[in-house]
């Protein structure tokens, strides 16, 4: 049971990242996306001005050259109705001026026959209306002329209007036109940006992804390589504490037994003394070293202010020779050159040892 609940923690825990590695990577994709639209509408927002100053630009001008147009036209058509008012009067007075000429030629063809009548002597007649209908013509004509002449410009200026208007037409449909495509532009390029900013969303979501992974992976191995260190570290402190119990009691005889996996080793008490051991000791690394103390004590350390009371500092005796041979007992079985040792100091034959399981070599 304790194993399958320590799988199931450990299957939760990887669950837990991965969704936090997830989350995470979709609320950095979220928050690029929400700073790329904004992005985005405003450079459609500034696109839009921009165009929108270019057609107004164009319509104003087209609207310019129109009222240009359009008072050039009035213009015209105000000299021809007044050239036809004037035409109108002229031939008023003309009419009257035939009456009249031809009223006094009758007259004076009457006075001539009165005058043969009674005697007097016939007079060669000079007729003025016919001078006066010929002039009246030509005038008639001269006018007639001028009213054709100012309607055909205000023809042509009519039809110049249709196309300028036309030509403007033109002109402000090609930069809609213009204007869409590069809306359309502006928006393809865009999507084609987004797009390649979720592919690089769904990448750092499965990176993250990937590397919760692994990440929990190394911890797991960290975790499980500490448990064994520290599985190894309680079973030699066991096999210390045990080892020291046994060298802390009077060993019988005249040899101090070591019980090793590859057998038992017997060295005479003689072999065991400070210097021999020191040796050997000294073999073991150094953190085993180090945390082998002896008794512990006090003592009163001076303090530099003469002033203030002494110090109180804790430190420990040197090693006794049963900590010392617990320890080394409990290292032998995992160091070949510490067996050898030993052996040597029982007087037994020296094994071969292989580099590869010597941890000094």
């Amino acid at each position: 049971m304790p194993d399958n609940k320590k799988k199931v923690d450990e299957m939760l825990d990887l669950a837990r990242r991965e969704g936090e590695a997830v989350v995470d990577a979709e609320i950095a994709s979220i928050d690029a996306q929400n700073q790329r639209e904004m992005a985005d509408q405003a450079e459609i927002e500034n696109l839009n001005v921009a165009q929108t100053a270019e057609a107004s630009a164009l319509k104003d001008y087209n609207n310019a050259q129109y009222q240009n147009m359009g008072q050039i036209i009035e213009a015209a058509e105000a000299k021809i109705a007044d050239a036809r008012q004037k035409d109108e009067v002229a031939r008023r007075r003309e009419n009257a001026f035939r009456y009249i000429s031809g009223l006094g030629d009758t007259l004076s063809g009457v006075a001539n026959l009165i005058g043969t009548a009674h005697g007097a002597s016939n007079q060669n007649q000079t007729y003025n209306s016919h001078a006066v209908v010929q002039k009246a013509e030509e005038a008639r004509k001269a006018r007639k002329l001028k009213i054709e002449d100012l309607s055909k410009r205000l023809d042509e200026m009519t039809t110049r209007q249709r196309e300028l208007k036309a030509a403007g037409s033109l002109e402000e449909a090609k930069l809609a036109a213009q204007h869409a495509k590069d809306m359309a532009t502006l928006q393809s390029k865009q999507r084609t940006a987004g797009e390649a900013a979720q592919r690089y969303a769904d990448e750092r979501a499965d990176r993250a992804l990937r590397y919760a992974r692994e990440d929990w992976q190394k911890e797991r191995a960290f975790n499980a390589q500490q448990e064994q260190v520290k599985q190894a570290q309680d079973n030699w402190q066991k096999n210390y504490d045990l080892q020291l119990a046994k060298f802390n009691e009077e060993q019988k005889g005249n040899k101090y037994n070591f019980t090793l996996s590859t057998g038992s080793i017997d060295i005479p008490k003689e072999k065991i003394n400070d210097a021999n051991i020191e040796r050997i000791f000294q073999m073991l690394p150094e953190e085993m070293r180090s945390a082998i103390k002896g008794e512990q004590y006090t003592e009163i350390v001076p303090n530099d202010n003469p002033l203030s009371e002494p110090v109180k500092k804790t430190s420990y005796k040197a090693p006794s020779i049963a900590q010392k041979l617990a320890a080394i007992a409990a290292e032998a079985d995992n160091n070949p050159a510490i067996q050898n040792e030993l052996r040597r100091l029982a007087g037994m034959k020296i094994q071969d040892v292989d580099p590869n399981n010597d941890p000094d070599l």
